[in-house]
């Protein structure tokens, strides 16, 4: 399987004893496009890293026992596992968990509550994206026409964010770095919104099982078209 504007998609260990957290984090990160693994407590998400050689993996630090700095330690020391980030997203904020989350070979360290946007960012910061974004992208089917001169390409994204959109469409008649009007169908409003952008790529179909794409990144939002697709993607992942 392959998240085509970015690479192949990643697999996300997500270990917490909280199932209403790892729901809350697993719908979020589901949404933008990542395959989920999750387990309950520190064992059994060491088992799980070791079978499955997540990209990343998301732990809370206090488990009892057998808690997070010893399952970071695990990961970090094993050579099959060693290359994999350890991010700890925790209910501990103080100084001293933080310091012994960084010696036991953490990537990254954030403190509960966490928005949509923090989970972006540690995401972006931590997995080997061949493009880095700065906003959130989802998967969505929105109807959408993009139209530059005569050209008009009547279609549906495949992902969509507040930066730019993955279009399910030929390219043929356009060209990277071509300005393109565009119209899309957003749920919450009566007419399209009226967005400008830029073509940054264009997927090739490799063989006939997969679909072409171009890639978009919105250069003018209107007064309206960027509040209401902010919105939009905040509910789809809320």
């Amino acid at each position: 399987m392959r998240e085509r504007d970015n690479g192949p998609v990643k697999k996300i260990l997500m270990i917490d004893p909280s199932e209403t957290f790892t729901r809350f984090l697993g719908r979020i990160v589901t949404r933008m496009g990542y395959e989920t693994l999750v387990a309950g407590d520190a064992k059994t998400g060491l088992v799980l890293a070791r079978e499955k050689m997540p990209d990343l993996v998301i732990s809370e630090l206090h488990f009892g026992e057998y808690d997070g700095l010893s399952l970071c330690a695990e990961i970090v020391g094993c050579p099959e596992t060693a290359a994999v980030p350890v991010v700890f997203v925790t209910t501990d904020g103080s100084r001293d968990g933080r310091r012994r989350a960084e010696d036991a070979g953490c990537s990254d360290y954030l403190t509960k509550p966490v928005t949509i946007n923090d989970i972006h960012d540690m995401l972006q910061r931590n997995l080997p994206f061949e493009k880095k974004r700065l906003t959130p992208r989802i998967r969505a089917e929105l109807d959408v026409e993009i139209a530059s001169g005569k050209r008009r390409i009547s279609a549906k994204t495949e992902t969509i964010g507040c930066g730019g959109m993955l279009v399910a469409a030929c390219g043929e008649g356009i060209h990277i770095g071509q300005t393109v009007q565009i119209s899309l169908c957003l749920p919450s409003n009566s007419d399209p919104a009226k967005l400008t952008g830029e073509i940054i790529y264009l997927l090739e179909s490799a063989d006939s099982t997969q679909e072409p794409g171009i890639g978009i990144k919105f250069t003018d939002m209107g007064p309206d078209g960027g509040a209401s697709l902010a919105q939009f993607v905040e509910e789809q992942m809320s």
